[in-house]
């Protein structure tokens, strides 16, 4: 049962890299409406959650196999996912958005679920060798796939996004991720005059 739920879990996480997909199609200003309407959607499950016991008592028997432990006294990786879309689409360039939600959404989740499920060699805290294998091994194919040029600021994003993956877990990785992963590359791509940068108010 729990490896059903897992797995369960995992694919609603997958499905969500349909909105880096959609960002290759749609302006920042079609995207930010789009997340900010997820945002504003999970923010109010939340707190009808939290705060409305009859609400409580139907999403738990619906939805409560799929959260952990810490999710049923705070917020849901959903929620935090949404956050961190919405800001990521908000403040970085749309070719740094872009790569690092694919990282978020798919090398996190199948390096999470790899491990959930197979993985058996420890290497820090909860984290396992094969889980962590997974995450890097798409992370690697998603930078060559996704990230345009000057391709070493998609190698220095990735191995941030590794590193936060693996070391900070007090802390939802769907938020730290794209914060420190996001963050560097965007200073990065600044300092390097790569490009021109385009600012929250900018929306075209």
């Amino acid at each position: 049962m729990e490896k059903r739920n897992e797995i369960r879990r995992k694919t609603v996480h997958l499905c969500l890299a349909i909105i880096p997909v959609l960002y290759f199609f749609f302006s920042r200003y079609v995207m930010l409406s789009l997340t900010g309407v997820l945002l504003f959607v999970a923010i109010l499950v939340e707190g009808l959650r939290i705060f409305n016991s009859k609400f409580a008592v139907v999403f738990n028997q619906k939805l409560g196999n799929l959260l952990r432990a810490h999710e049923k006294r705070g917020l849901t990786g959903a929620t935090y996912l949404f956050i961190s879309s919405f800001f990521m689409i908000l403040l970085f360039q749309q070719n740094i958005a872009i790569c690092v939600l694919f990282i978020l959404i798919i090398s996190d989740g199948l390096g999470a679920l790899v491990g959930k499920l197979w993985g058996k060699h420890r290497l820090y805290g909860f984290k396992t060798v094969e889980g962590s294998i997974v995450f890097l091994v798409s992370a690697v194919l998603i930078v060559l796939f996704v990230f345009r040029r000057p391709l070493w600021i998609g190698w220095v994003g990735l191995i941030t996004a590794f590193c936060v993956e693996v070391l900070i877990q007090k802390i939802d990785d769907n938020f730290t991720i794209p914060l420190f992963a996001g963050g560097v590359m965007q200073i990065l791509f600044m300092l390097t005059q790569q490009g021109v940068y385009q600012p929250y108010f900018t929306l075209h």
